[in-house]
C-alpha cells in the first residue's frame, strides 16, 4: 500500500502515458492492440538529353528528381507515442562526355552529383494529444533546456515487465550531398584491352536526428530516458515509478555544429 501523499505526480503521470489493455484482448503477456493510417506518396521525374557534337564526340544528360514523401505512424513507438511526417527530397544528376579519339583510343569524362536537399522528420499532428507530454501531467524539467527540438515529445518509460513507451530519435532533418568526377580510358593493343581512370569524390552529411550508438542507460531520446526497474527501492517497478524513483534518467542534449559538418551530442544522466 502506497500512502496517498507519497505517490509522486511525474512519476503518476508517467505512468499514465501508457494506454489502457483492450477489453478481451491478450496475446501472451501484451493486453493491447492498435492500428494507424499510413501513406507514401512519391514520384520519378526523370530527363536525360543524348547530343552528338560530331562522329566522334557524344555528350549526354541525365537528371532525376524523386520527391518522396510519407509517414510512420510508429516511428520507434510501440503505441504510436512518437508519430512522424517524412520528406525526402532526393536529387540526381551526371554528365558524360565520350570521345572517340582514335579507331583504337576511346576516353570517357563523367561529372555526376547526388543531393538529399533538406530532409525532414516532422511530427505528426494527427497523433495530438497522446503524442504530448503535457496531456499526461507530466512536467519536471530538463537537463539541457532549450535544446529540444520537440518540447513537448514524450520521454521514454521502461518498467520492468512492460513494454518501453517510446524509444525514438525524431524529429529532426539532414541534408547530404556527394559530387564525383570520373575519366576512364581505353586502349585497344592489338589482342588486348587496357583500361585505365581516375575517380574522385567527395561526400558530406549534416544531420541533427537525435540518435547515437547506445546501450541502457544511455538514450537517443532528447526528451529523455526512465528506468524503473524491479529489484530496487520498493522491488518493484511499479512501485518505484508510482514514487518517482527512477533506477536511471538519462537525456540527449542538443547536438553543437562541427566545422566539417558533424554534430557531437551532449548527454546527462542521473541515478
Amino acid at each position: 500500500m502506497i500512502p496517498g501523499d507519497r505517490i509522486s505526480h511525474n512519476g503518476q503521470a508517467l505512468l499514465n502515458s501508457y494506454p489502457l489493455p483492450i477489453p478481451g484482448f491478450l496475446q501472451g503477456t501484451s493486453n493491447w492492440i492498435g492500428t494507424f493510417p499510413h501513406f507514401s506518396d512519391t514520384r520519378k521525374d526523370t530527363v536525360k538529353v543524348d547530343y552528338m557534337i560530331s562522329d566522334t564526340e557524344h555528350l549526354t544528360f541525365r537528371g532525376t528528381h524523386i520527391p518522396w514523401h510519407f509517414d510512420s505512424p510508429n516511428e520507434g513507438s510501440n503505441f504510436g507515442l512518437t508519430q512522424a511526417l517524412w520528406s525526402r527530397p532526393n536529387r540526381t544528376a551526371a554528365l558524360s562526355l565520350t570521345s572517340t579519339l582514335s579507331p583504337s583510343l576511346i576516353n570517357e569524362f563523367t561529372l555526376s552529383a547526388n543531393s538529399d536537399g533538406l530532409g525532414n522528420i516532422a511530427v505528426d499532428p494527427r497523433c495530438g494529444a497522446p503524442c504530448r507530454r503535457s496531456s499526461y501531467g507530466i512536467n519536471y524539467p530538463y537537463i539541457f533546456p532549450g535544446t529540444k527540438i520537440f518540447d513537448e515529445k514524450l520521454p521514454d518509460v521502461a518498467v520492468s515487465g512492460f513494454t518501453t513507451t517510446t524509444d525514438s530519435p525524431y524529429p529532426g532533418s539532414w541534408s547530404g550531398f556527394v559530387y564525383a568526377l570520373a575519366n576512364n580510358t581505353t586502349k585497344i593493343l592489338g589482342n588486348h584491352t587496357l583500361k585505365f581512370g581516375v575517380f574522385i569524390e567527395r561526400s558530406g552529411e549534416n544531420d541533427h536526428i537525435q540518435f547515437t550508438t547506445r546501450l541502457a542507460p544511455a538514450t537517443i531520446n532528447e526528451n529523455g530516458s526512465f528506468r524503473f526497474l524491479d529489484g530496487s527501492f520498493t522491488g518493484s517497478g511499479v512501485g518505484n515509478a508510482v514514487l518517482g524513483l527512477f533506477s536511471d534518467y538519462s537525456e540527449l542534449g542538443g547536438k553543437t555544429h562541427h566545422p566539417l559538418g558533424g554534430h557531437k551530442p551532449s548527454t546527462g544522466c542521473a541515478g
